[in-house]
């Protein structure tokens, strides 16, 4: 039975980084309530991608930890109809076949 060699990599002789991802910091409980009141006062400003700036944290940890607002839901939902009744009618079959291709998998 052959023994498992373990490999040291030298990471000169590797390609470089495609990505080169910053550092995120970890939220205290406080920073985590201030995320959750500033969102619920105003999600208008306050959009996940702009707290997730500002506090340099992910966007997926701002929707974790945050609830988006029924009546913001009612407005970008309203907003995402108004742009697909504004496409051609060729756009709106690419996208619409998207849709049964993505169903089917």
């Amino acid at each position: 039975m052959k023994e498992a060699v373990k490999q040291e990599f030298d990471e000169s002789k590797l390609p470089p980084r495609v990505h080169n991802y910053p550092k995120r910091d970890k939220l205290t409980p406080e920073q985590i309530q201030e995320i959750q009141r500033l969102r619920a006062e105003d999600p208008d400003t306050n959009t996940v991608l702009q707290l997730s700036k500002k506090y340099n944290t992910f966007p997926a940890f701002i929707l974790k930890h945050t609830e988006c607002p029924p009546e913001r839901k009612q407005k970008l939902k309203l907003q995402q109809n108004l742009e697909f009744e504004n496409l051609s009618a060729t756009r709106k079959k690419t996208l619409i076949d998207r849709m049964r291709r993505k169903a089917l998998w």
